[in-house]
């Protein structure tokens, strides 16, 4: 019988051992292949964010910080004072000592409700944080802190496994360390916090695992390709920098063609009450 998912016990044990983009990232593939898929979702983030015309906001709130990949990103667009949670204390204290000047707190978003002082936001990015939250009232109560921390007009920012086609790998479990949800679900808990979703657009198409596709035959290639790159190239350092960098670039081009690409999505969605 497989172990109940409890997401706190998770991730310590794994920002514990690998306090690094293998621990929040793709664990059995190497750092140098989990930068480069960083990088393509920072870049997709990147214009999304400019298409709604955010650019650098006075406030802004990380939730499920990590190890400080995109809190480095929001300091990158001269992001005012920026504040980090994360439900582990061995994100915390790691980022506590890496970035001193900035205020993180250990707080779990589904929780009644968000540490006190945040005020209001003008950002919020939760960079593929609320898929793990397994639990369907727990979720809907995640977006709603989310929606309510925000300033009217402020913007959410998240990577999550919106299914738009068709889910046609396994069923979800208690075991189940993530969940994908149908569009229909994220539009019903964004607008119940009073956030209208803007835009949903690839945040990559080849490096990252495959969420939904129009049939399953797709599917079932798209699935053997992923198995056979975490085979072929796992956690070497130096094949998954040479095998990551030629994806990266076939990627950007199949970013261009696109729609809503095969992956993980960039979800952008603004307050409007």
């Amino acid at each position: 019988m497989n172990a109940t998912y409890e997401a706190r016990a998770y991730w310590e044990s794994l920002l514990g051992g690998k306090y690094s983009l293998r621990g929040v990232g793709y664990q059995g593939l190497s750092a140098s292949f989990n930068r480069l898929f960083y990088r393509s979702v920072a870049v997709a983030a990147a214009a999304a964010l400019d298409r709604a015309g955010v650019g650098a906001p006075r406030r802004v709130l990380d939730v499920g910080s990590g190890t400080g990949y995109w809190i480095d990103f929001w300091q990158r667009r001269g992001a005012g004072e920026i504040i980090g949670l994360d439900l582990t204390q061995a994100a915390v204290e790691g980022l506590r000592e890496r970035l001193p000047g900035i205020r993180f707190e250990q707080a779990d978003v589904g929780a009644e409700r968000l540490p006190g002082g945040l005020g209001e936001l003008d950002a919020i990015s939760a960079m593929s944080v609320l898929l793990h939250i397994t639990d369907e009232e727990r979720f809907r109560r995640a977006v709603a802190n989310l929606g309510a921390a925000l300033a009217p007009g402020g913007v959410l920012l998240l990577t999550e496994p919106v299914v738009v086609h068709r889910w046609w790998g396994r069923p979800f479990d208690e075991s189940s360390n993530s969940k994908a949800r149908p569009l229909g679900e994220w539009t019903d808990a964004l607008a119940a916090a009073g956030l209208r979703l803007e835009s949903l657009t690839p945040a990559t198409c080849l490096l990252a695992n495959t969420i939904d596709t129009r049939r399953p035959g797709t599917y079932r290639l798209a699935f053997r390709y992923w198995e056979a790159l975490n085979m072929g190239v796992g956690p070497r350092e130096r094949l998954g920098a040479v095998v990551g960098s030629t994806l990266y670039a076939l990627d950007r081009v199949a970013m261009r063609l696109a729609r809503t690409g095969p992956s993980t999505k960039i979800v952008v969605a603004r307050r409007v009450s």
